[in-house]
């Protein structure tokens, strides 16, 4: 499946980005706790709640809905006030799930064998260092 790109050259130069909406996808930690997925369109962001810890005390809710032009620490939960925009963001999160492909399968010849600790922290870097690996593949 091709990835879907855009140049967004204009947002880093401060001036209209090229798309409003952007699906975050599921992003799990160290732990292997999981989280996400989620999705911004606009000023609002969608999560939905993938059961890894949390910094909001309830950690109850299913979704969370913030207004990130007033709340950009996400830390006020919109989800019951804003009833018709959370159905709405659900759906196409719904969809944006729908186009996920699965993630490859782990290179035998070449395992993946953790994050590399660097001067600025753990980082993923390419780690295949083996003629007999079929390609070298980083995932961000």
């Amino acid at each position: 499946k091709p990835l879907d790109g855009v140049n967004q050259l204009n947002a880093l130069r401060g001036q209209t980005a090229a798309r409003q909406e952007i699906f975050v996808g599921i992003g799990i930690d160290l732990n292997g706790n999981s989280y996400g997925p989620a999705m911004r369109h606009g000023r609002w962001k969608l999560i939905e709640n993938g059961g890894g810890p949390s910094t909001i005390p309830e950690n109850t809710s299913e979704y969370y809905l913030f207004d990130l032009s007033v709340d950009r620490q996400e830390i006020y939960n919109l989800a019951d006030e804003k009833p018709v925009l959370l159905d709405l963001m659900k759906h196409k999160l719904k969809w944006y799930k729908k186009q996920l492909v699965p993630i490859p399968q782990e290179d035998p010849n070449c395992p993946f064998d953790g994050l590399v600790n660097t001067s600025i922290g753990l980082t993923w870097m390419p780690w295949c260092h083996n003629d007999k690996a079929k390609d070298l593949v980083v995932y961000w």
